[in-house]
C-alpha cells in the first residue's frame, strides 16, 4: 500500500489515500473491501464506527490515532470503516466541540498518509453519503457507487448462492433474476433462505408436523414452487425514495464511469 516513488514526485504527493464506497444496504461494500485486501495481500483492519460513536469524550480520537498507528505497523494494511455517517457526519450539525474533534482527528491522520511509505489504504463505506462532512468528502475524491444489481448481476448472484444446493432442473434462475427487480444482494440471499424454509414447511406437513429442526437438510431439493412461494414473502428492502437520494448524490459527485480510476 506504500508508495514506491520518491517523496518529492508528483505521483507520491497526489497518490490516492483511500476511497469511499457508498450505496444501499446489502450491495456488497464490506465484501468488496475484503476482496481488495485479499487480492492485494494486505491485512484488513476493520474499525467499528458504531463502537467509536459510543466512546467517552476524547476516546474516539485516541482510537482513531491508534488504528492508523497499528495499520502502519501491519503494512501493507487496509483500514476499513463501515457506516461512517454515524461518526463523520456534517460538522455543521454537530452541537458540541467534542463531536467535531473525531472528524478533525481522522482528517489529520488521512492528511498524514502522504509522506508515510507504510501508510495504510483507507476504505470507508456508508449507506448515507449525503450526511457526511464536506471536508471528509473532499479528502476522499474517489467515490465509488455500489448500487442495486441489474438483471444480469442478479442472475450471477443467485447462481453463486445456490451453487451448492440441489435444484430441480425446472428451476429457471434467469426468470428469478427478472422477477427480483430492485432487490439487493442481501435481499437475494434472504430469498434463497426463505425458499429453503418453504421446503422445510412442506416436508414438515408431509410428516404430520415433524419439527423443522429435525429435518435432514442434506436431502433438500428446491423446486420452482418453493421459489414462487418465497417470492411472495420477500420484497426489495431499498425504497424508491432512497434510490432517488443516491441518484442525486451520484449526479453531484461522480464523473462518468469511464473517468473513474483508482
Amino acid at each position: 500500500m506504500g508508495s514506491t516513488t520518491s517523496n518529492n514526485s508528483f505521483l507520491d504527493q497526489h497518490r490516492i489515500k483511500g476511497i469511499l464506497l457508498y450505496g444501499p444496504p446489502g450491495t456488497g461494500k464490506t465484501h468488496l473491501s475484503r476482496a481488495i485486501a485479499k487480492e492485494s495481500g494486505a491485512t484488513m483492519l476493520s474499525v467499528d464506527s458504531a463502537t467509536l460513536v459510543n466512546k467517552y469524550i476524547g476516546e474516539k480520537e485516541k482510537h482513531i490515532k491508534a488504528a492508523f498507528s497499528l495499520a502502519s505497523r501491519l503494512s501493507p494494511c487496509l483500514i476499513f470503516l463501515d457506516e461512517v455517517d454515524a461518526l463523520f457526519y456534517d460538522r455543521r450539525t454537530a452541537e458540541k466541540s467534542w463531536e467535531r474533534s473525531a472528524i478533525t482527528q481522522f482528517l489529520l491522520e488521512l492528511d498524514g498518509l502522504v509522506n508515510n511509505d507504510k501508510a495504510p489504504f483507507v476504505i470507508v463505506a456508508t449507506n448515507r453519503p449525503w450526511d457526511l462532512d464536506a471536508a471528509f468528502l473532499r479528502r476522499l475524491p474517489q467515490k465509488v457507487p455500489m448500487m442495486l444489481p441489474d438483471v444480469e448481476a442478479r442472475s450471477k448472484i443467485l447462481k453463486v448462492i445456490v451453487k451448492s444446493e440441489d435444484l430441480d432442473p425446472l428451476v429457471d434462475i434467469e426468470a428469478l433474476a427478472r422477477e427480483t427487480d430492485g432487490c439487493s444482494g442481501s435481499d437475494l440471499r434472504n430469498l434463497c433462505s426463505e425458499t429453503a424454509l418453504m421446503w422445510a414447511i412442506e416436508q414438515s406437513k408431509k410428516r404430520r408436523g415433524k419439527e423443522i429442526s429435525s429435518l435432514d437438510f442434506e436431502k433438500m431439493r428446491l423446486n420452482s414452487k418453493h421459489f414462487t412461494k418465497a417470492l411472495q414473502k420477500i420484497r426489495p428492502s431499498v425504497s424508491k425514495e432512497c434510490l432517488l437520494e443516491f441518484e442525486e448524490f451520484i449526479n453531484r459527485f461522480n464523473p462518468p464511469l469511464n473517468q473513474v480510476w483508482f
